[in-house]
């Protein structure tokens, strides 16, 4: 997994180039690095689940590091509810003197994949993904204390229920096959870790 990131993070550095002073790319090419990026951060996830299974919640003892963006512990939920719909049409509606009509809303420019684009924000989430692969205790700590900080009510797991997010059947990657194999992993040892549970007890009290 950590050789996958580092070669995304090499094709990113390729494509803004050695000298640029601000990270830029085409548009196409950030939207293919960020199909990668999210399964990336799913299996990173999940090795993260694996390894905090067993942990219990103790002071960090890590020296300071390099800053870098925290790791996202918690999968990104799925939004189910109802939006809302604005009816489409010309601008908002003014009335003068009686006369109703609508002031024509002024037209964005068309998205094209030739576009130069930021990407700072991937940067980030590629060295946020690295950071945690290279030390997954660490994050494992993070999760264990994460939860523990929280009342059990407000509690999320940090596998969503159904398939991980990027998870995808066409035009699949080697992320993906990376993915599913953490993905079952991190479900056997959430399953052990149940049973264990079970018949120690704690799930009865």
């Amino acid at each position: 997994m950590l050789r996958l990131v580092l070669g995304l993070f090499t094709t990113l550095r390729i494509l803004i180039g050695e000298t640029a002073s601000k990270p830029v790319i085409l548009r196409r090419d950030r939207r293919l690095l960020s199909i990668l990026l999210r399964p990336a951060e799913a299996a990173t996830r999940r090795l993260i689940v694996i390894a905090a299974r067993h942990m219990e919640c103790v002071p960090s003892k890590d020296k300071a590091k390099e800053r870098v963006p925290a790791f996202p512990l918690i999968d990104p939920r799925k939004d189910f509810g109802e939006r809302s719909r604005q009816p489409k049409g010309p601008g908002p509606r003014i009335t003068v003197l009686g006369v109703d009509h609508r002031e024509p809303m002024p037209e964005k420019p068309p998205r094209l994949d030739d576009d130069v684009v930021d990407a700072t924000r991937l940067l980030r989430r590629l060295r946020s993904i690295q950071a945690a692969l290279e030390d997954i205790p660490a994050q494992a700590r993070r999760l264990v204390a994460y939860q523990s900080a929280l009342p059990e009510a407000k509690r999320l797991p940090p596998m969503r229920p159904g398939l991980p997010p990027g998870n995808r059947q066409r035009g699949r990657h080697e992320v993906h096959e990376i993915l599913n194999a953490c993905h079952g992993l991190a479900q056997m040892a959430l399953d052990d870790l149940w049973r264990e549970r079970q018949a120690s007890g704690v799930l009865r009290q």
